[in-house]
Order: structure tokens, then sequence, then C-alpha cells
């Protein structure tokens, strides 16, 4: 079998969508659905922090979202944003399924997490940039 060729840009994009997506649809399964809690309050500062105490990145401490707004580059403002919007695009479909075919919004967050998946598997990073965050080297 021949090896899909994607670029480091293009693979760490689609694959950050899918997975904001995600996040999203389960956000808006687990409030709507489920009894009005966030499943992922506050986690992506926290998942950061955390990553960044396990290693030793003081950097990463700082809440992600308010680094790349404030003091970052349009590039990074835009994957801000773009993330954003796959959040907010999750989180419409899985409100879309939750009104016209409930039993199906479970369904949503595996599909768009073995989409990523598959990509990965597809696509493999090179093995230096294996231990970074996604956004911190998208290029």
């Amino acid at each position: 079998m021949s090896a899909v060729r994607c670029s480091r840009l293009t693979q760490v994009s689609v694959i950050a969508v899918l997975l904001a997506a995600c996040a999203g649809s389960v956000d808006a399964f687990a409030f709507f659905g489920l009894g009005h809690a966030f499943a992922g309050i506050v986690t992506g500062n926290l998942v950061t922090a955390g990553y960044g105490l396990a290693t030793g990145n003081a950097s990463l401490v700082k809440p992600a979202a308010v680094n790349a707004a404030a003091g970052g580059s349009l590039a990074k403002i835009g994957v801000s944003i773009r993330q954003l919007c796959a959040l907010i695009a999750g989180a419409a479909l899985a409100g879309i399924l939750l009104r016209d075919l409930r039993s199906a919004v479970p369904a949503l967050p595996l599909v768009l997490l073995t989409a990523a998946t598959t990509i990965q598997a597809w696509c493999p990073s090179p093995a230096h940039h294996r231990d970074q965050p996604s956004g911190e080297n998208a290029s």
C-alpha cells in the first residue's frame, strides 16, 4: 500500500478541527442532553497547564487561549478562531442531533474522533514533532 502524502500543516489543521468539533459535540450533549453540566469546562487551559508542568515548559502554564489572542501572531489568532469555530460547529451538530435524532448524539464524537485518528494513522507526524502540542509547531 502506498503512503499517503500530507503536509504537516494540513494534517495538524484537520485533526485539530475534528477534535475541537468532537469537544463541542461532547459538551453540548453533556449540557443539553445529560443534565446541564459541561463535560469539559476549562479543561483546555488545565490540560495545557498540566502538560507544561509535566514537560517543564513554564510558558504553557499560562492560559493558552489568552496567549494566542493577546500577544500572538495573526497565524496564532487564526488558529484560535478556527478552533473556536470548530467547537461551535460540533456543538451545533450535537444540537441538531439532540433535536432530531437524539439516539445518534453519542455517535457524533466517536465519528469525529475516528476521523482524526484515521488521519493521524495515515499521515504520521515526523518524529521530531511528536513531543510538542500541535498548535506550537504547525509549520
